[in-house]
């Protein structure tokens, strides 16, 4: 990441304290997603500065949505963006799911209830927003 980011939620301490332990995770996180979409990496056209712009931009989205600064429904811009390059609704709703494996993972022990119930509530909102979007737009 980055950027600092607040402290305030529990998003931003976890992705706070995974980069602390193990440096940025759109590396790892991209391993996790290419794993289950090989297909995927190929649509990044050998940029490897695509991925660790998105996934920033997604921790931002992310943050904000956990501390109420963006509502769901005013963070799916990107997905009309995403259509136009051929990406899956599978592979966004696998995206979803690896980035807060990764950070989860990462943090291991560090990892407590209020990170869990928080990320759980942010993904849960964001992925119907943004799956919702997809659908009406596809």
């Amino acid at each position: 990441m980055a950027c600092p980011v607040p402290d305030d939620t529990a998003v931003a301490r976890s992705l706070m304290r995974y980069e602390e332990a193990h440096g940025d995770p759109a590396p790892a996180i991209y391993t996790r997603f290419y794993a289950a979409h090989p297909d995927a990496e190929e649509l990044f056209a050998g940029d490897a500065l695509i991925p660790r712009r998105m996934m920033s931009s997604i921790f931002g989205i992310l943050i904000d949505l956990a501390d109420g600064t963006l509502s769901p429904g005013n963070s799916t811009s990107w997905v009309m963006d995403h259509i136009a390059y051929e990406v899956t609704r599978p592979m966004i709703e696998t995206m979803f799911g690896v980035i807060v494996d990764e950070i989860r993972s990462g943090l291991g022990e560090q990892w407590s209830p209020a990170m869990e119930s928080q990320w759980a509530e942010v993904i849960a909102q964001w992925a119907d927003a943004a799956l919702a979007t997809y659908d009406a737009d596809v």
